[in-house]
């Protein structure tokens, strides 16, 4: 029970940079009333702060692991060297993995702030979805830097591949959207 009273501090503060992001964004695709926007971030941040204490404690995450004792900012800072390194093993399941699986995990992001957006500007959809994607790793950072140690691998590839699978999702949902919406003539036909 130290452990996750200790921790409280540390995750109120790192809920509160993610429910802050998160709302930049839903206000930035929205723009909704201040009322709203203050209880969407209220109820953000008591979300973010349930699921990070949650981890914290079902997980145990804490400082021990594979990298115990390395610094936080331990990673992979060359574009492509993990890439090309598991290209040369593309039958492994590392391969599918770490290559098909940050592409994955972004592409339904775009088609979900679509879903939720009130005004389904793809602009605003394509911006924020890029911004959330390209925030996933230094969030991770800021959690090795609370940790003291790397909970997980800061990679840059692992942002070119999730910026790639954001950028195929708007793909997708351009494709989407272009098959579904029915082409609109303005105008009359018959002047005279």
């Amino acid at each position: 029970m130290r452990i996750v009273v200790e921790f409280l501090p540390a995750g109120a503060l790192l809920s509160l940079v993610v429910a802050v992001l998160v709302t930049i964004a839903y206000a930035f695709i929205n723009r909704p009333k201040m009322r709203k926007l203050v209880v969407f971030l209220i109820v953000t941040f008591l979300s973010a702060f349930y699921v990070i204490v949650a981890c914290h404690v079902l997980f145990d995450i804490t400082k021990q692991g594979i990298y115990a004792g390395t610094s936080p900012y331990y990673g992979n800072y060359t574009p492509l060297k993990t890439i090309m390194l598991f290209a040369r093993n593309i039958h492994s399941t590392l391969f599918l993995t770490q290559i098909a699986g940050n592409i994955l995990i972004t592409m339904p992001l775009p088609f979900v702030l679509w879903f939720y957006s009130q005004r389904r500007l793809m602009g605003r959809v394509c911006l924020v979805s890029l911004m959330i994607t390209a925030a996933i790793e230094p969030l991770q950072l800021l959690i090795n830097i609370y940790l003291g140690g790397p909970a997980n691998i800061i990679d840059v590839d692992d942002l070119i591949l999730n910026l790639t699978g954001c950028l195929l999702g708007l793909l997708l949902l351009a494709i989407v959207n272009g098959i579904r919406k029915p082409k609109r003539h303005h105008g009359r036909h018959g002047r005279g």
